[in-house]
């Protein structure tokens, strides 16, 4: 109960005024977090970079008695399961989808092996046919050796010069046509066959994958 107000006089025109004892008020109270609040947990408070658990501790315990104390602790238990639990099954799908792409890249490697190859095998051909030309033309050994280089080099240019006019070809069709480039990217080898001129902005496009 409050204590009455006495009101007296104390010499002339001052007026002396009881109002009891103060009360205490905590400024604890003020803040964001109640005494009775129940806390709670959130995945992205405990997902941001540089956590620090003291200052998450304090924010969301300074005022929580110990039963809602001992409840924050279950929550935050059966949180770490949970994750756990899911971390568990990104791994196990992350792996198969790791041994399936390591197979597909063990069976591309197979066949690029394959393809090199080939390739020595083509290149052989087309060495023994080009000497025999040499050999039926009478030329020294020298001469032979240089005719070789000569005509190896010419076929690298050859196939230089052939990607860059396949590459001219599609920046021209690009630039005529809207949306080609996202629906033709660049690959090596692909090229226009044919431009009719009765379409109008319609290429054949031929090569490439």
């Amino acid at each position: 109960m409050e204590n009455p107000v006495q009101v007296g006089r104390v010499g002339t025109g001052i007026t002396k005024v009881n109002i009891g004892a103060p009360k205490l008020i905590s400024t604890k109270l003020k803040n964001d977090k109640n005494a009775g609040d129940e806390p709670v947990v959130f995945l992205t408070d405990l997902m941001v970079a540089n956590f620090e658990p003291e200052k998450y501790l304090k924010k969301n315990l300074e005022f929580v008695e110990e039963p809602k104390i001992r409840e924050f602790r279950v929550s935050l238990e059966n949180t770490k399961k949970a994750v756990a639990q899911n971390l568990q099954k990104n791994v196990y799908r992350n792996y198969k989808e790791f041994v399936f792409v390591t197979k597909e890249i063990s069976q591309m490697e197979d066949e690029a092996t394959l393809f090199k190859e080939m390739l020595g095998k083509l290149d052989t051909i087309c060495d023994g046919l080009y000497n025999n030309e040499l050999e039926v033309a009478g030329m020294t050994e020298d001469e032979k050796k240089a005719a070789r280089a000569l005509h190896r080099r010419t076929i690298r240019m050859t196939v230089n010069d052939q990607q860059g006019v396949f590459a001219a070809q599609m920046t021209k069709l690009w630039n005529s046509v809207e949306g080609s480039q996202r629906m033709l990217p660049y690959s090596p080898n692909r090229h226009i066959a044919t431009n009719p001129s009765y379409y109008t902005e319609r290429f054949v496009v031929g090569g490439g994958s």
